[in-house]
């Protein structure tokens, strides 16, 4: 399951991730910065697959949280100084991003949440 929705989502989201790569690994590894940033790349990409298949739920709920804090800094505006209210909209930004949907489709979402973290959902398949 996991493996499917890494490659109809993870995949194509994550298709300029070479280029942040290059911003933190060129100077300091110069002309091996690729081969380095490919080897952390898929060591962290095995890494969640070994935690959610170990705590899905609990990978599951860091996940969340994590995409609370990408969509909050991606809306926050770069001149705000780290500070109190910095934090505090990237929490609302962020939060909103992810809660909204989880709120307004409540039972869809479940149903999504459920499969992604393997819980039985009362089907016939055995």
């Amino acid at each position: 399951r996991l493996a499917v929705a890494v490659a109809l989502f993870g995949v194509p989201h994550g298709a300029t991730d070479h280029l942040v790569g290059a911003a933190l690994f060129r100077k300091a590894f110069q002309a091996l910065w690729l081969p380095v940033f490919l080897v952390v790349y898929l060591a962290l990409m095995g890494l969640v697959v070994l935690c959610w298949s170990v705590a899905p739920s609990f990978s599951l709920a860091a996940f969340l949280l994590m995409s609370v804090v990408h969509w909050g800094l991606g809306d926050v505006e770069e001149d705000l100084s780290p500070s109190l209210m910095f934090y505090l909209e990237v929490a609302v930004r962020g939060g909103a991003a992810i809660l909204i949907p989880c709120v307004s489709f409540r039972h869809n979402v479940s149903e999504i949440f459920l499969w992604l973290v393997g819980a039985d959902q009362g089907s016939d398949d055995s």
